[in-house]
């Protein structure tokens, strides 16, 4: 046999055994080395602050059925989280107080997809032992009736609203802007305190402290004064993982993210 043909034939012979030797950067590990496990998908969702212990037990719930997702949540009052999103351009998932937020970022084309959760209704919150026990009571003089900042909760614009939609001067008078950090935690321990006679905020009272709840009564505003809103999730334009962030939204706003929102009071849209 003729040297080429010699080196042709040891060629072919050996080749599919050097594929699976050597390194092994394309495919595999190599002998004695262990596969470095995939970095998991990080989602941003901004919620606002009232909405924290229903999202909290959602997160809890999908991570386990998703171990390759990890949910990052951002809480504050739904007016500072538009605006953080408007300014860093980045996030998956919205989760506002108010539809009124997820409209107009669908407008502007910021959001790309949203679906109903929960409604969002404002009350009235008292302490039982108080002598405010029915709606007129509250336009009586020198009651002090709290409510939150609009510019920076949903739940402060809608009190607002509500306000003026009434049309009553001594309510007018009576209602104070509270400008405070975590308004819906601090406002309720406000009342608690004595500092204000009531407290304009949402019916679930989800983020009342547990120790002062058993405290608190709950006083209806009139309907045809009151505002109801919806309380959507939405997923963001700026999503790195767009596929990955609706499916949590459809989670979200599927079955069992309803039966956690439910579970803390709140009133679950079908």
């Amino acid at each position: 046999m003729k040297p080429y043909y010699l080196l042709l034939v040891l060629a072919v012979f050996f080749l599919p055994l050097s594929a699976g030797c050597g390194d092994n950067s394309a495919g595999g590990t190599a002998e004695g080395e262990t596969q470095r496990p995939e970095e998991p998908i990080v989602l941003t969702c901004y919620i606002g602050e009232n909405m924290v212990l229903p999202m909290y037990a959602i997160k809890e719930k999908y991570e386990k059925l998703h171990p390759d997702i990890r949910i990052e949540y951002f809480d504050a009052g739904t007016a500072t989280l538009d605006k953080t999103i408007r300014e860093t351009q980045s996030g998956d998932i919205f989760l506002p107080g108010s539809n009124s937020y997820t409209d107009r970022m669908k407008e502007e084309g910021l959001a790309t997809w949203d679906a109903p959760v929960c409604k969002h209704i404002l009350a009235v919150i008292v302490l039982k032992d108080s002598d405010i026990k029915t709606w007129e009571d509250l336009l009586k003089p020198s009651v002090r009736i709290g409510r939150g900042n609009e510019n920076i909760c949903s739940v402060g614009r809608v009190a607002k609203k509500v306000v003026e939609r009434s049309g009553l001067p001594e309510l007018k008078v009576n209602v104070e802007v509270l400008s405070v950090v975590n308004f819906q935690s601090s406002s309720f321990k406000s009342l608690a305190a004595g500092r204000i006679d009531a407290l304009m905020d949402w019916r679930n009272m989800s983020k009342c402290p547990e120790d002062i709840k058993d405290k608190m009564k709950i006083i209806d505003i009139p309907e045809e004064i009151n505002i109801v809103k919806t309380i959507p999730v939405a997923v963001l334009k700026f999503s790195g993982h767009p596929r990955e962030a609706e499916a949590f939204a459809i989670y979200v706003a599927g079955p069992e993210g309803k039966r956690s929102f439910r579970q803390h009071g709140f009133i679950t849209i079908d």
